[in-house]
């Protein structure tokens, strides 16, 4: 059966029928703006697991293949900022998109041809990509995620891939400029803005979300650095880290995840969008 089509309509109106509201989180230069044209965002616990699989990089990017998320602006530039948004939705969802910075003329997903600090999408195969059109993309990570540890693999890489059992059920979307509803008021309208909740500096972030779980795992980082002078990119806070998270033998494969408590998780991982009194990190909304 043929997908029902998006409506076209002046003003940028979603179908009541279809029209959904979700909350979601995404990380990106501060000089891109909350609005996330082109851009992925996750739900609570999909932003959880990207942030816990990049916790790595230290690791990982010390391999004589140095993966794209090591050099990718969206994680390592000095000016992010997270961003929680409330989004409204056309709900008839089409295919995640692979949405990225371009970065030296390449998105590192298939598109080569791209302009330097442009927001681009691209469905299909990287080896040919196409176009992903104005539907909000969605994936729903249990099935979208793809696991690499073996016996014998370096710890972190089992810690990436079990992550995802401990958040579960997580989500991921995308979404283009062409269904922006803000945008040509004869086009598509598949999403917009309802809210920006609030804007917070990412290393204010790390630092509320790490110290909530150092409080959660405090016998595992005994050992390690913590607070001020927390080091996260050290093997020892990483193994504590992810011993608190995914509990003991988690640096194996098909280990049984237990760690702490995911409501306590998701509670530490939404903090930074509380009032300051109450833990928060300050409000960047607006703010030039």
């Amino acid at each position: 059966m043929a997908a029902t089509p998006l409506l076209s309509a002046s003003g940028g109106v979603i179908p009541s029928e279809w029209k959904s509201t979700r909350r979601v989180y995404h990380v990106n230069e501060r000089r891109a703006g909350p609005v996330p044209r082109n851009m992925d965002t996750a739900d609570l616990r999909g932003d959880m697991y990207f942030e816990m699989h990049s916790l790595v990089l230290p690791l990982e990017c010390q391999l004589a293949y140095r993966p794209f998320e090591c050099e990718n602006a969206e994680v390592v530039s000095p000016d992010l900022v997270v961003n929680e948004l409330v989004l409204e939705v056309d709900a008839r969802f089409g295919p995640y998109g692979r949405c990225n910075v371009c970065e030296n003329g390449t998105d590192h997903h298939g598109d080569d041809h791209c302009a330097d600090g442009e927001y681009v999408c691209n469905c299909g195969d990287s080896a040919a990509p196409e176009p992903c059109g104005a539907r909000v993309g969605f994936a729903n990570l249990t099935e979208a995620t793809t696991k690499y540890c073996a016996s014998g693999d370096q710890d972190w890489r089992c810690w990436q891939d079990t992550v995802i059992q401990k958040v579960e059920p997580a989500a991921w979307y995308s979404t283009t400029a062409a269904g922006h509803c803000d945008g040509a008021p004869e086009g598509p309208c598949a999403w917009r803005v309802a809210n920006v909740s609030k804007v917070v500096n990412k290393t204010c972030a790390d630092g509320v979300r790490f110290a909530a779980v150092e409080a959660l795992g405090a016998a595992h980082f005994a050992n390690c650095s913590s607070g001020a002078a927390r080091n996260a990119s050290s093997h020892c806070w990483l193994a504590a880290f992810f011993a608190t998270v995914l509990g003991p033998g988690c640096a194996e494969p098909n280990c049984v995840v237990r760690g702490a408590p995911l409501a306590d998780l998701e509670a530490a991982w939404a903090r930074p969008f509380r009032d300051v009194a109450a833990g928060g990190c300050p409000d960047l909304t607006g703010e030039d």
